[in-house]
């Protein structure tokens, strides 16, 4: 069972072989276990596929239940949303018998509805209550989750990008920066287009961190992304109190202020927790931008 401690026997991961997802887009893109969907935007839908087998014999026995009358179901559930908790939720429901044992999961999703990111989650439940459990610590009550995978898989969109250029930073700053691994430039008018007033240098003469970033390297990547959310939200917070971070009504940040903004109320909740927290315990400021750059790390 994946990240759950229940109050009844579950299913252990070695009774059923699940094979990554399969993400196709509308456009003939492909993604094998991604954990970003690039090129993707609402009018974009989306085909998802994965393969299930079960040894459905091991399954019943790990729970102490009867193969007659036990009756097992996967429910796939896919959610959209930013953060770990979707905001909207469609669900697919598959039974399970001693004769199939094999589940394809073949789901068309229509683009429009997503924002953020995709939460796919697989379960396994009873699928009805189980009159004469064979252990007083079986699964007994119709919908009890006995095995359970969860996914989150990014999509673009949710924030504007920027552009990112390999440098030589000695030749561009001058000589006294040709070790700095990175340089962030930034035109400090926040109600101007993000995309057009962000540029991310990488240091040319560093050589292996340029190579790692232009891989895409996770940790890497969530380094720089945690210093570029840093430089930009600081910047923003500095320009004072009486300043309003411009709101989007729900539409997609595309101003230097909107982004800075989405990123302070992804982190904290509102602009005005996050100005408190920077005030006044500015390590845990920081930490809390380093997590959020995890769920940012893709730039252009």
């Amino acid at each position: 069972m994946r990240k759950a401690v229940l109050p009844f026997l579950t299913i252990p991961d070695d009774a059923i072989r699940i094979s990554p997802w399969d993400i196709q887009l509308s456009t003939g893109k492909q993604f094998n276990d991604p954990e970003y969907v690039d090129e993707w935007d609402n009018g974009t839908d989306l085909k998802l596929h994965r393969t299930i087998e079960f040894d459905i014999r091991k399954c019943l026995d790990s729970l102490c239940l009867p193969q007659e009358g036990t009756e097992l179901a996967v429910l796939v559930t896919i959610g959209t949303g930013a953060g770990s908790i979707p905001v909207e939720r469609w669900q697919h429901r598959y039974s399970l018998d001693v004769e199939t044992p094999v589940l394809v999961v073949e789901l068309d999703q229509a683009g429009e509805p997503l924002a953020d990111a995709l939460h796919i989650q697989t379960s396994v439940i009873l699928s009805r209550s189980i009159a004469n459990p064979q252990s007083p610590i079986s699964p007994v009550h119709e919908g009890s989750i006995v095995w359970q995978d969860k996914k989150r898989i990014r999509l673009e969109g949710d924030v504007s990008r920027f552009p990112v250029s390999e440098t030589d930073l000695g030749r561009l700053l001058g000589q006294e920066w040709k070790d700095a691994l990175w340089y962030l430039q930034v035109d400090w008018d926040p109600a101007a287009a993000f995309d057009s007033s962000v540029r991310l240098h990488v240091n040319s003469r560093q050589k292996e961190f340029a190579s790692r970033f232009r891989q895409g390297d996770s940790e890497t990547v969530q380094v720089v992304m945690a210093d570029v959310i840093s430089q930009i939200t600081t910047g923003c917070l500095g320009l004072g109190d009486e300043w309003e971070f411009e709101a989007t009504d729900g539409e997609e940040a595309t101003s230097l202020g909107q982004v800075a903004g989405h990123w302070l109320e992804s982190a904290f909740g509102t602009v005005e927790a996050a100005r408190q927290t920077h005030r006044h315990a500015p390590g845990r400021f920081h930490a809390y931008l380093n997590a959020l750059a995890a769920q940012n790390g893709d730039v252009e």
